[in-house]
């Protein structure tokens, strides 16, 4: 039993992390042969605070040129599933490679610097299923491992300076000016926990009865500022979210093309609980970034029928929608840094210029 567990366990949390399982009262049901699917219900996730609406509902078309500086053809620079672009202050672009697993750095002109991971498994530095990564004012690079239960601090060398596991199952992370760590978890009462040290030191984000046990539908994307405020933008619903580093809500609204929270299918098995999404086509946010005074979403569901897609623009101090610009592709992930906006689709690496991003309004 025990040699099924360790084999199964990266599958399982996999599972876990895309909605698929979800046991109540116990992480793991490996007695699949005792377990009993039943029919299914929908169950509807209600939230505790109404978020506020949008005073306009209509997106604000706004025409920009993005003038294409260098397209990097990742299968050449053997990262071969890309998941997640970032970047830091100077510029320099971190793209999370799902193959290798590694977190691969590029020069913000796109010349490949150093990869940052010690290949797959359980050692010091290792990896396996990570699925989120920060970088702090030293270049230092934090990756999230759900799979490791483990959160481990790379220098800017590519160094392994340390490690630590967070209470809860880590999905998404940030780091804050003065040190301390952001952390999303799915299992839990609370979506986001503060570390100092690697050390527990708050949690917040009550945001449902439901939240613990339905955790799939509160996945999103977590970003940062420089004053430490926190952003969260659901990935399932139409929802911006915002905290400062202390837990206090700084705004809740809904985004531009705003859907309700998604309703889940729910079966029981064997004394647990699977869920699903009853419309897994509905899919809003596919990465959020902030920069200058501004929260950019590239969103999906916008994207419908489109040849680019909605890269819409909020107001950091209050959620408030300002425009919508198009996209020169369809890309799966981007981070916009002042007039500069990196961008990654399957295959390779956009290097995009834009003089009137910082500017529109």
């Amino acid at each position: 039993m025990e040699m099924l567990r360790k084999a199964y366990l990266p599958v399982l949390v996999l599972l876990l992390l895309t909605g698929l399982i979800v046991k109540e009262n116990s992480l793991f049901n490996l007695s699949a042969g005792r377990s009993v699917i039943r029919d299914p219900q929908t169950t509807e996730v209600k939230l505790l605070a109404e978020p506020r609406q949008q005073k306009s509902r209509d997106r604000i078309w706004k025409e920009i040129d993005f003038k294409l500086i260098r397209r990097v053809l990742l299968e050449g620079e053997r990262v071969f599933r890309p998941l997640t672009i970032k970047s830091d202050q100077k510029g320099n672009i971190y793209i999370l490679d799902f193959s290798a697993p590694d977190i691969v750095k590029f020069s913000n002109s796109g010349e490949l610097q150093i990869r940052f991971g010690m290949g797959k498994g359980k050692g010091p530095g290792e990896l396996i299923n990570p699925t989120d990564f920060c970088i702090d004012r030293r270049g230092n690079v934090l990756v999230v491992d759900p799979v490791n239960f483990m959160i481990t601090e790379f220098s800017a060398e590519g160094k392994v300076l340390s490690t630590f596991r967070p209470k809860r199952m880590p999905e998404r992370i940030e780091t804050l000016p003065n040190g301390d760590v952001a952390v999303v978890s799915g299992y839990g009462s609370n979506l986001i926990a503060i570390y100092r040290n690697g050390k527990l030191a708050r949690d917040f984000g009550h945001l449902s009865e439901q939240q613990e046990r339905y955790f799939i539908a509160f996945g999103g994307d977590l970003a940062a500022d420089s004053e430490g405020n926190l952003y969260y933008a659901f990935k399932r619903a139409g929802l911006l979210l915002s905290y400062n580093q202390n837990g206090t809500v700084r705004f809740f609204v809904k985004t531009i093309d705003a859907t309700p929270m998604p309703k889940l299918l729910v079966f029981n098995i064997g004394g647990g609980i699977a869920t699903r999404f009853a419309d897994p086509s509905i899919f809003t946010a596919a990465s959020a970034s902030v920069d200058n005074g501004r929260v950019y979403i590239l969103n999906y569901q916008g994207a419908k029928g489109l040849r680019g897609m909605p890269l819409d623009i909020y107001n950091s101090s209050d959620g408030s929608y300002i425009c919508t610009v198009m996209t020169p592709g369809n890309f799966s992930s981007c981070a916009v840094k002042q007039n500069m906006m990196y961008a990654i689709n399957d295959t390779a690496l956009f290097i995009f210029q834009s003089r009137m991003l910082p500017y529109v309004k």
